[in-house]
């Protein structure tokens, strides 16, 4: 049935547990599958993800969610690997479009020995039996979770709750100019885009397009970290191509920043309560088949 509650059909409990379920045995699914290991992984920890976006909207109504999240976020930061080295590299090399001269080359050189070096650190297969270990007893618990409350009302407080911090952090990271602060807004605005989905097939039509400007949202605070990431890299080297490097990394941040504000301010346009009063509205609609 997909990452998604279906409101006339099951109760927001009983849609909990079928969509954790869902996604525990398509990762188990998945791990078995190392035909290219750096795919699995990379699909593994969107499974996470998801995971902990479902379980960040039950967080107000599930007393396991803290053991509970501990234990997905324990499976994903196990599948070690070297994702966050070739994104470096593929965030250096975008660099290229802002100014086609900068001189890269060294730093790249670094970074691909890096990447390297990461790629050691973890034999998939082991990786993999690890995170399969964790998620196959994750599975024997699922059946077993109670969420308080009932249809909608299972979810309305933690949907106002992250809905909330996306909106306030969006203030923190304008406000602040932190990268850690855009980062921890970046958090919070790919929850709410998790939520949105898993509330989407109550009105497609209309929460579409809201859906894909969250994901617009997210992509842009991605890269925005992406380039902090990079930033704190090549500010370790003493190349002379550093100073270059790290003036354009700069620039093109800022102007993600101003793009990410300008985005959020439309996003975060409607206050908690309502919100979460529209798209209760669509729940019951739903509920009733219309």
């Amino acid at each position: 049935m997909g990452f998604k509650f279906q409101p006339r059909e099951e109760g927001a409990g009983a849609g909990v547990r079928r969509i954790a379920l869902e996604q525990v045995e398509a990762a188990l699914a998945e791990a078995k599958d190392l035909s290219d290991p750096d795919e699995t992984i990379h699909s593994l920890r969107k499974r996470c993800k998801k995971l902990r976006g479902l379980l960040r909207l039950i967080k107000p109504r599930f007393k396991h969610f803290a053991q509970e999240n501990a234990a997905v976020r324990e499976a994903a930061n196990g599948l070690a690997g070297n994702r966050d080295a070739a994104v470096m590299i593929k965030t250096l090399e975008s660099l290229r479009e802002d100014d086609i001269n900068l001189p890269i080359s060294a730093v790249r050189a670094l970074l691909q020995a890096n990447n390297e070096a990461s790629g050691e650190q973890g034999d998939p297969e082991t990786l993999a039996d690890e995170f399969s270990t964790r998620f196959g007893d994750l599975r024997e618990r699922i059946p077993n979770w109670s969420v308080r409350g009932h249809g909608f009302d299972s979810l309305a407080e933690g949907l106002h709750d992250n809905y909330r911090r996306m909106r306030q952090g969006m203030e923190a990271a304008a406000d602040s100019d932190d990268p850690v602060q855009f980062h921890e807004w970046r958090k919070a605005a790919k929850y709410f885009w998790h939520h949105l989905s898993l509330l989407s097939a109550c009105a497609p039509a209309m929460t579409k397009p809201y859906r894909a400007g969250v994901a617009e949202l997210e992509t842009t605070l991605g890269n925005h970290h992406d380039l902090t990431v990079l930033e704190d890299f090549v500010g370790g080297l003493s190349d002379p191509s550093v100073p270059s490097i790290l003036i354009t990394i700069r620039q093109r941040r800022d102007h993600l920043g101003q793009e990410a504000i300008a985005l959020g301010r439309q996003l975060g346009a409607e206050k908690p309560d309502a919100l979460v009063g529209r798209l209760g509205q669509y729940w019951a609609l739903a509920k009733k088949g219309h």
